[in-house]
Protein backbone atom coordinates (compact mmCIF):
# COMPACT_ATOMS: atom_id res chain seq x y z
CA UNK A 1 0.00 0.00 0.00
CA UNK A 2 1.43 3.42 -0.88
CA UNK A 3 2.12 6.05 1.79
CA UNK A 4 -0.72 8.20 0.38
CA UNK A 5 -3.19 5.42 1.18
CA UNK A 6 -1.63 4.38 4.49
CA UNK A 7 0.13 7.41 6.01
CA UNK A 8 1.21 5.62 9.20
CA UNK A 9 2.36 2.04 9.40
CA UNK A 10 -0.20 -0.06 11.21
CA UNK A 11 -3.17 2.13 10.35
CA UNK A 12 -5.85 0.32 8.40
CA UNK A 13 -8.05 1.82 5.73
CA UNK A 14 -11.73 0.80 6.00
CA UNK A 15 -15.21 1.70 4.79
CA UNK A 16 -17.65 2.67 7.57
CA UNK A 17 -21.28 1.80 6.94
CA UNK A 18 -23.14 2.99 10.04
CA UNK A 19 -23.08 5.44 12.92
CA UNK A 20 -23.20 4.21 16.49
CA UNK A 21 -23.15 6.37 19.59
CA UNK A 22 -22.86 10.12 19.76
CA UNK A 23 -22.56 12.53 22.63
CA UNK A 24 -25.39 14.96 23.29
CA UNK A 25 -23.73 18.20 24.35
CA UNK A 26 -25.62 21.32 23.25
CA UNK A 27 -23.81 22.98 20.35
CA UNK A 28 -25.53 25.67 18.31
CA UNK A 29 -24.58 27.58 15.21
CA UNK A 30 -25.39 28.10 11.57
CA UNK A 31 -22.10 28.69 9.77
CA UNK A 32 -20.46 25.42 8.82
CA UNK A 33 -18.03 23.86 9.32
CA UNK A 34 -18.08 24.12 13.11
CA UNK A 35 -14.77 24.07 14.96
CA UNK A 36 -16.23 21.91 17.75
CA UNK A 37 -19.19 19.66 18.27
CA UNK A 38 -20.32 16.29 19.53
CA UNK A 39 -18.27 13.10 19.35
CA UNK A 40 -19.54 10.02 17.54
CA UNK A 41 -18.47 6.64 16.29
CA UNK A 42 -18.61 4.88 12.96
CA UNK A 43 -18.73 1.08 12.95
CA UNK A 44 -17.69 1.00 16.61
CA UNK A 45 -14.68 3.30 16.19
CA UNK A 46 -14.63 6.66 17.95
CA UNK A 47 -13.87 9.35 15.38
CA UNK A 48 -11.11 11.67 16.57
CA UNK A 49 -10.84 14.21 13.75
CA UNK A 50 -14.43 15.18 12.98
CA UNK A 51 -17.53 16.29 14.88
CA UNK A 52 -21.04 14.92 14.57
CA UNK A 53 -22.66 18.19 13.48
CA UNK A 54 -20.29 18.63 10.52
CA UNK A 55 -20.74 14.98 9.53
CA UNK A 56 -24.56 15.27 9.52
CA UNK A 57 -24.37 18.58 7.63
CA UNK A 58 -22.25 16.97 4.90
CA UNK A 59 -24.73 14.11 4.65
CA UNK A 60 -27.65 16.56 4.36
CA UNK A 61 -25.80 18.39 1.57
CA UNK A 62 -25.23 14.99 -0.08
CA UNK A 63 -21.47 15.56 -0.08
CA UNK A 64 -21.03 12.17 1.56
CA UNK A 65 -23.11 9.02 1.73
CA UNK A 66 -22.42 5.53 3.03
CA UNK A 67 -19.86 4.04 3.03
CA UNK A 68 -17.44 6.62 4.44
CA UNK A 69 -13.68 6.13 4.21
CA UNK A 70 -11.99 5.91 7.59
CA UNK A 71 -8.49 5.11 8.80
CA UNK A 72 -8.46 2.82 11.84
CA UNK A 73 -5.52 3.88 13.98
CA UNK A 74 -6.07 1.28 16.68
CA UNK A 75 -8.83 -0.86 18.12
CA UNK A 76 -11.86 1.38 18.69
CA UNK A 77 -10.29 4.62 17.34
CA UNK A 78 -10.38 5.98 13.82
CA UNK A 79 -10.08 9.07 11.64
CA UNK A 80 -12.35 10.01 8.79
CA UNK A 81 -10.16 10.03 5.69
CA UNK A 82 -12.53 10.55 2.77
CA UNK A 83 -11.53 12.40 -0.40
CA UNK A 84 -15.11 13.65 -0.94
CA UNK A 85 -14.75 15.96 2.07
CA UNK A 86 -12.97 19.29 1.69
CA UNK A 87 -9.99 19.81 3.99
CA UNK A 88 -11.57 22.68 5.96
CA UNK A 89 -14.29 20.34 7.30
CA UNK A 90 -11.74 18.19 9.14
CA UNK A 91 -10.87 19.11 12.72
CA UNK A 92 -7.35 20.47 12.94
CA UNK A 93 -6.84 18.75 16.31
CA UNK A 94 -7.86 15.38 17.67
CA UNK A 95 -10.82 15.35 20.06
CA UNK A 96 -9.27 15.96 23.48
CA UNK A 97 -12.18 14.23 25.18
CA UNK A 98 -12.14 10.99 23.20
CA UNK A 99 -8.51 10.65 22.25
CA UNK A 100 -6.11 8.80 24.55
CA UNK A 101 -3.18 10.99 25.64
CA UNK A 102 -0.58 8.85 23.85
CA UNK A 103 -2.13 9.66 20.44
CA UNK A 104 -2.37 13.44 20.81
CA UNK A 105 0.08 15.91 19.30
CA UNK A 106 2.39 17.33 22.00
CA UNK A 107 0.52 20.63 22.75
CA UNK A 108 -2.79 18.80 23.15
CA UNK A 109 -1.12 16.04 25.17
CA UNK A 110 0.37 18.52 27.62
CA UNK A 111 -2.99 20.29 28.06
CA UNK A 112 -4.67 16.96 28.78
CA UNK A 113 -1.99 16.00 31.32
CA UNK A 114 -2.51 19.33 33.12
CA UNK A 115 -6.24 18.61 33.22
CA UNK A 116 -5.59 15.18 34.76
CA UNK A 117 -3.16 16.66 37.31
CA UNK A 118 -5.72 19.30 38.32
CA UNK A 119 -8.60 16.82 38.59
CA UNK A 120 -10.60 18.28 35.69
CA UNK A 121 -10.17 15.08 33.67
CA UNK A 122 -10.17 11.44 34.71
CA UNK A 123 -9.29 8.49 32.50
CA UNK A 124 -9.95 4.84 33.24
CA UNK A 125 -9.41 1.85 30.98
CA UNK A 126 -12.51 -0.35 30.85
CA UNK A 127 -13.40 -3.63 29.14
CA UNK A 128 -16.56 -3.52 27.09
CA UNK A 129 -18.69 -6.37 25.77
CA UNK A 130 -16.72 -8.87 23.76
CA UNK A 131 -13.53 -8.02 25.68
CA UNK A 132 -12.93 -4.81 23.74
CA UNK A 133 -10.82 -2.37 25.80
CA UNK A 134 -11.42 1.35 25.68
CA UNK A 135 -10.67 4.42 27.76
CA UNK A 136 -13.54 6.00 29.67
CA UNK A 137 -13.03 9.74 30.07
CA UNK A 138 -14.80 11.85 32.67
CA UNK A 139 -14.49 15.59 32.13
CA UNK A 140 -15.51 17.72 35.11
CA UNK A 141 -16.80 20.80 33.28
CA UNK A 142 -17.84 22.65 36.44
CA UNK A 143 -14.35 22.29 37.92
CA UNK A 144 -12.85 23.46 34.61
CA UNK A 145 -15.08 26.56 34.66
CA UNK A 146 -14.13 27.32 38.27
CA UNK A 147 -10.43 26.97 37.45
CA UNK A 148 -10.84 29.25 34.43
CA UNK A 149 -12.51 31.88 36.63
CA UNK A 150 -9.64 31.66 39.14
CA UNK A 151 -7.12 32.05 36.32
CA UNK A 152 -9.06 35.04 34.98
CA UNK A 153 -9.08 36.58 38.48
CA UNK A 154 -5.31 35.98 38.79
CA UNK A 155 -4.78 37.60 35.40
CA UNK A 156 -6.91 40.60 36.46
CA UNK A 157 -4.99 40.88 39.75
CA UNK A 158 -1.68 40.77 37.87
CA UNK A 159 -2.94 43.52 35.57
CA UNK A 160 -3.99 45.63 38.57
CA UNK A 161 -0.61 45.09 40.26
CA UNK A 162 1.19 46.13 37.07
CA UNK A 163 -1.03 49.22 36.71
CA UNK A 164 -0.33 50.20 40.34
CA UNK A 165 3.44 49.76 39.80
CA UNK A 166 3.29 51.88 36.67
CA UNK A 167 1.25 54.57 38.45
CA UNK A 168 3.79 54.64 41.29
CA UNK A 169 6.65 54.93 38.78
CA UNK A 170 4.83 57.73 36.97
CA UNK A 171 4.30 59.61 40.26
CA UNK A 172 8.00 59.32 41.08
CA UNK A 173 9.12 60.80 37.77
CA UNK A 174 6.72 63.71 37.20
CA UNK A 175 8.14 66.68 35.21
CA UNK A 176 9.78 69.16 37.56
CA UNK A 177 10.54 66.40 40.02
CA UNK A 178 14.05 66.68 41.52
CA UNK A 179 15.00 63.19 40.29
CA UNK A 180 13.85 64.01 36.77
CA UNK A 181 15.69 67.35 36.80
CA UNK A 182 18.87 65.70 38.07
CA UNK A 183 18.72 63.14 35.22
CA UNK A 184 18.60 65.93 32.59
Amino acid sequence: MSSANNPVEGWQKAKATKMGFRTCVGYFGTDYPWSSGNCFDLDGHRILNFNYENFIELQSRTVISWPVDIMIIENGLALIHDSRILHEWYSQNFCITCCPIRLLPAPQRLKQLREIDSGVREEKEIVMGGGKKTTMVTYHAQLAREMAKLQEKDDDDCGKDEAARQEKTDEQTQPGDAKTQAQK
